[in-house]
C-alpha cells in the first residue's frame, strides 16, 4: 500500500488516529454493529476545556471529575449523550448545544450553574429526553428555562438538591408540588403526577424539595410553602422613573407571625419582605396583579374625593330647595294681603 493510500484511509477513519489527553479512554462498538458507538471517557484529568480534538464520530462522551468552569460543546453531530457531572461549571454556552443535535441525555449534576437556558435551544434539539440538573446552584427558573415544552416529549428534567428561592417567580413550581403532596394524600395514584404537571420532574421526595429563601421559609418543603403563604401580591412601583422593575412582596396571614408591614400599604398590610427582582412571567392566580392593584389603590385614593364631592352637591341641592320654598311661601303671603285689600275696597264702595 502506498503512503498516500495510507493518508487518505487514515482520514476517512478519524476516530482511530485523533490524539486524546493523556488518560482518556475510547471504545467502539464491535464491527457490523447496525449503530456504531465510539464512546470517549476522560475522567480525573484535570480539563478545564473541551478537548478540541474530540473525534466528530463520537457518540458517547464523559468529561466528569474535571476542572472544567465554562463549557461550549464543539460540532458532534452523532453525539447523543454528554456527561459533565463533578465538575465546576459556572456557565454553559447554551446556543452551543445546537451542534449536537442528536443529543438525548445531558447530565449537569454536581456543578455551579446559577442559570439554565434549554428553552432556548429545545426547538434545536428535538431528541433531548433526560436532563439532570441536580446538585447546582439554581434558585430561580420558568418551565422554559428548562426547555419545556421540547418539540419532543420530554421524559425527565431533574432539579432536585438546588437552593430553590421560593418567590412569586417559582409560584408555578410550588403550586404543582402542593397538588402532588395533596393527591398523595388520598392514596397513590398513579395519575397523580400527570395531573399536577411532575412527571417531567421524575420521581420526586417532596420533604427533599425544600425552600433556601427568603429567610423565614428556610428548610420548609415546596409542597408547603402554600399553607403559610396565603397570597403573593405584585406591587407597581410607585416612582416616576421609567425602567423600573415590578417589586414582589410575600404575604402572610397574621398567625403564621413574622409580619412587618410596608409603608406603601394603607392600615399596615402584613408584609413578609421585599423580593428580589426576577424576570417577567405568567405568574399563578394567587400571585396577584399589578395593574388590578394599582387601579384599586387609585379607587380607595378617589374615594374621599367622591365622598366630600357627594356632601356639597347635597347641601347645594338642599339649599336650592329651601330657596323654592321660602319663595312660594311668600309669593302666597302677598298674595294673600291683595286679597284682604281688594275685599276691604269693595266694601267700601
Amino acid at each position: 500500500m502506498s503512503l498516500l493510500s495510507i493518508i487518505i484511509t487514515l482520514a476517512l477513519v478519524p476516530t482511530r488516529g485523533v490524539a486524546l489527553p493523556t488518560g482518556c479512554a475510547t471504545s467502539h462498538s464491535p464491527e457490523g454493529t447496525a449503530s456504531p458507538q465510539v464512546q470517549i471517557r476522560c475522567w480525573l484529568q484535570k480539563l478545564t476545556a473541551i478537548p478540541e480534538d474530540i473525534p466528530t464520530s463520537v457518540t458517547r462522551l464523559s468529561l466528569s471529575y474535571n476542572l472544567l468552569r465554562r463549557m461550549r460543546v464543539p460540532p458532534l453531530e452523532r453525539l447523543w449523550e454528554l456527561n459533565v457531572k463533578w465538575n465546576q461549571l459556572e456557565t454553559v454556552d447554551w446556543e452551543s448545544l445546537r451542534n449536537v443535535p442528536a443529543l438525548k441525555y445531558l447530565n449537569l449534576n454536581h456543578n455551579r450553574l446559577t442559570h439554565v437556558n434549554l428553552g432556548a435551544v429545545s426547538k434545536d434539539l428535538p431528541n433531548l429526553a433526560i436532563v439532570h440538573l441536580e446538585d447546582n446552584r439554581l434558585s430561580s427558573f420558568t418551565l422554559h428555562d428548562l426547555g419545556i415544552p421540547f418539540v419532543s416529549s420530554v421524559s425527565v428534567v431533574k432539579i432536585g438538591n438546588n437552593p430553590f428561592n421560593c418567590d412569586c417567580a417559582m409560584a408555578w413550581l410550588v403550586n404543582r408540588f402542593k397538588c402532588l403532596q395533596e393527591s398523595l394524600k388520598l392514596g397513590d395514584d398513579p395519575t397523580s403526577c400527570i395531573r399536577c404537571g411532575t412527571c417531567v420532574f421524575g420521581l420526586v421526595k417532596l420533604d427533599a424539595m425544600v425552600c433556601s429563601s427568603p429567610e423565614h421559609l428556610r428548610g420548609v418543603a415546596m409542597s408547603n410553602v402554600s399553607n403559610h403563604l396565603s397570597r403573593c401580591v405584585d406591587e407597581a412601583t410607585t416612582s416616576k422613573t421609567p425602567g423600573l422593575p415590578t417589586r414582589r412582596y410575600w404575604i402572610e396571614g397574621t398567625a403564621a407571625g413574622h409580619l412587618k408591614s410596608h409603608p406603601k400599604t394603607n392600615g399596615g398590610t402584613p408584609v413578609i419582605s421585599d423580593l428580589q427582582e426576577s424576570p417577567a412571567s405568567k405568574l399563578v392566580t394567587w400571585c396577584g396583579n399589578s395593574t388590578e392593584s394599582a387601579t384599586t389603590e387609585r379607587m380607595e385614593t378617589k374615594k374621599p374625593r367622591l365622598k366630600v364631592r357627594n356632601i356639597v352637591l347635597t347641601i347645594s341641592v338642599s339649599i336650592i330647595i329651601l330657596s323654592l320654598i321660602i319663595r312660594k311661601l311668600r309669593s302666597g303671603s302677598h298674595g294673600d294681603e291683595r286679597a284682604a285689600s281688594d275685599d276691604i275696597s269693595l266694601q267700601q264702595m
